[in-house]
């Protein structure tokens, strides 16, 4: 049986929570798939201001692009009460785009639009779907809140489509797509140096190339991203993503994590819905110690986005510094069964693994991981870590003459080198390691205490509070 369409004039059912399923591009051009991802992200970023609406983040809903959309059985699993569907279509300039509002739980239609509009005019689109949504949903919008959702981004309709390029490859995390997206970024703010989420997204991105793949040192990285967030809010002080992505730079480059928390709990008071600052502040939570706040702040990220690999990593880690292992290492399994391919929760895993003295899954697990990440020499120092610990003294040792012999010629984070040489028990050593990493700057140092709290080898020594002292986090208990 079809789906039924809803009569004009009849009430709509209570509707408070809303999944935006990834719009198709069924152009004939795959390089148009930006827009269509765009489009969704756009539309999620302006539905959230709804008021009493809890909207599902793009990368969740992302597990259904590309397959047969059953509302009901979606609804269940995304726990919405509301799927957002679309199509999107550019040929010679000219996007059409057909959006149908679906009542998930009657699999009924209670609002349907085709629109048709030059690339040139992309920008006030989301605007303009978001009011239809509002007027269908029968949602009383004050004066303010219909203010807000008219706002565009920007005028530039050329810079709008260079932004969405360069969300389109930040979200997928590679430092090859990083790279990508940075490049996109600086376009965009020399189409229109006023655009206030192109400084946001640069500033993450320069995040993600000093923390995970290592590729630039954290001096460089973090002159980077504190201008560009800083810009942002200056240019936006009401832009959630803004002070999030400040929050994030005062944490990890500047460890002033009484500032960071002050920015993320701003990011939240305007904007509740956007899952990336929960995910971020719970990182800065269990960093200092408080764990159980951690906790309840991931969840939220993961009630935003269920679906999300990198939030289910989160939660593991959480999890795992909380003590928690059993819980911790289903969330990172959760996370790999939302994508194969996300290698970060294999550093997780390797974490657990080593807690449960589980040593040969914890070598495979950073193996794994440095195969995901092979520019990273964190990762690498870390696998010599566990080679280590397991008993591969060999392997472990050619590692670290690796790593201390490329420190010659190029940026090599000397955290992971440090952590070699604890496996191997050479205590003096280590800690002229880790004051190298202080120096340095190292982007991951903000999670020392936490590394550290259940490790007597480090813990016991005065030299491990004293850094910590200096990196401001609080003593261990």
């Amino acid at each position: 049986m079809g789906r039924t369409k809803s009569q004009s004039g009849n009430p709509v059912a209570s509707i408070d929570s809303l999944a935006v399923l990834p719009f198709v591009n069924a152009s004939d051009d795959p390089n148009a798939e930006y827009l269509s991802e765009g489009i969704t992200q756009g539309l999620i970023s302006t539905i959230s201001q709804l008021p009493n609406l809890r909207v599902v983040s793009l990368m969740s809903a992302y597990r259904y692009k590309g397959k047969p959309v059953d509302p009901p059985a979606v609804a269940r699993e995304l726990k919405v009460d509301a799927i957002l569907t679309g199509r999107m279509t550019q040929r010679a300039g000219v996007i059409a785009i057909t959006a149908e509002l679906i009542d998930a739980a009657h699999d009924r239609e209670l609002w349907g639009k085709e629109y048709q509009r030059t690339l040139g005019d992309l920008h006030t689109l989301q605007s303009e779907i978001t009011q239809d949504i509002t007027e269908n949903l029968r949602l009383k919008l004050s004066s303010a809140q219909r203010t807000l959702i008219a706002q565009h981004p920007t005028e530039n309709s050329e810079a709008y489509q260079l932004y969405l390029h360069g969300r389109f490859y930040w979200n997928r995390r590679t430092p090859g797509d990083v790279s990508k997206a940075i490049d996109f970024f600086q376009h965009t703010i020399e189409k229109d140096p006023n655009f206030a989420l192109a400084y946001s997204g640069l500033a993450d991105s320069y995040f993600s190339l000093a923390r995970n793949s290592a590729v630039l040192s954290p001096k460089e990285a973090g002159a980077k991203a504190r201008q560009a967030a800083e810009k942002a809010v200056e240019l936006d002080p009401a832009l959630a993503e803004a002070h999030a992505s400040l929050g994030l730079v005062l944490q990890v480059f500047d460890w002033d994590f009484p500032r960071a928390e002050r920015e993320f709990r701003r990011a939240i008071e305007l904007n509740p819905a956007y899952p990336y600052t929960y995910h971020w502040y719970s990182e800065l939570l269990w960093a200092v110690g408080r764990d159980d706040d951690s906790i309840t702040e991931v969840r939220k990220a993961v009630e935003l986005a269920p679906f999300t690999p990198v939030v289910r990593y989160n939660l593991g880690s959480a999890l795992m510094f909380a003590g928690h292992l059993s819980e911790s290492e289903r969330e990172f399994d959760k996370a790999l069964e939302f994508d194969p391919n996300f290698g970060l929760v294999h550093y997780g895993l390797a974490q657990v693994y080593l807690h449960q003295q589980k040593l040969d899954q914890a070598v495979s697990e950073m193996e794994k991981m440095v195969h995901s990440y092979p520019e990273s020499s964190y990762y690498r120092g870390f696998l010599g870590y566990t080679l280590a610990k397991a008993g591969r003294t060999e392997k472990a040792r050619k590692i670290l003459a690796e790593l201390t012999e490329e420190a010659k010629t190029k940026y090599v984070s000397w955290l992971g080198i440090p952590y070699i040489y604890a496996g191997l028990g050479e205590q003096d050593h280590s800690f002229a390691a880790l004051d190298l990493a202080y120096q340095q700057g190292d982007t991951r140092l903000d999670e020392l205490r936490a590394l550290v709290e259940r490790d007597t080898f480090w813990r016991t020594d005065a030299r491990c509070a004293e850094l910590l002292k200096k990196i401001g986090l609080p003593p261990l208990s």
